[in-house]
C-alpha cells in the first residue's frame, strides 16, 4: 500500500473536538481502545476544555485523518480506519515521541497492529499490568 504523503500535525482546536469524539466512538475503533465508552458532546466539551493541549490532529490534503494525545506521559493515538495501514500512524507517533521521549503507551493484548506500530517506532514492551501490556 502506498503512504499518504504531505501529512501534518496540526495543534487541536475546538474545529477538532468532534471529529476526535465521533472517532473514538466508532465501534471498529473502540474494540482496541482500554476504555470503552461512548462519549457524549457534553463530556467531549468538558474533557477537552481541560485537555485540548494535549492533542494533535493529523491532517492530510487538509483533512483531519487521526488524532494522537499524550497525558500524563501515556501517549494514545487513532486513525480513521479507512487511512490505516497508510503511514499516519507511525509519522504521529515518530513526531511526538521526539518531542516526549519518555512517552509510554498501554496496549490491549489483541491489538496486534499497534502492537507492531509501536514497536516499529522503537517501542519496547516492558512489562503487563492488569492484563494490559505496557510499551515504552
Amino acid at each position: 500500500m502506498q503512504h499518504i504523503k504531505e501529512m501534518k500535525l496540526v495543534p487541536n482546536s475546538t474545529w477538532h473536538w468532534e471529529f476526535i469524539r465521533k472517532l473514538r466512538n466508532d465501534p471498529d475503533i473502540q474494540k482496541y481502545l482500554i476504555e470503552q465508552v461512548n462519549i457524549t458532546p457534553e463530556q467531549q466539551f468538558e474533557y477537552m476544555s481541560k485537555y485540548n493541549d494535549c492533542y494533535y490532529i493529523c491532517v492530510a490534503h487538509e483533512l483531519p485523518i487521526g488524532y494522537i494525545g499524550i497525558k500524563d506521559n501515556e501517549i494514545g493515538l487513532v486513525v480513521l480506519p479507512a487511512i490505516r495501514r497508510h503511514g499516519a500512524g507511525k509519522f504521529m507517533l515518530t513526531k511526538m515521541r521526539k518531542l516526549h521521549p519518555k512517552c509510554y503507551a498501554r496496549i490491549k493484548p489483541d491489538n496486534i497492529a499497534s502492537i507492531k506500530l509501536f514497536e516499529s517506532c522503537g517501542f519496547i514492551f516492558k512489562r503487563v499490568e492488569k492484563g494490559v501490556l505496557i510499551y515504552e
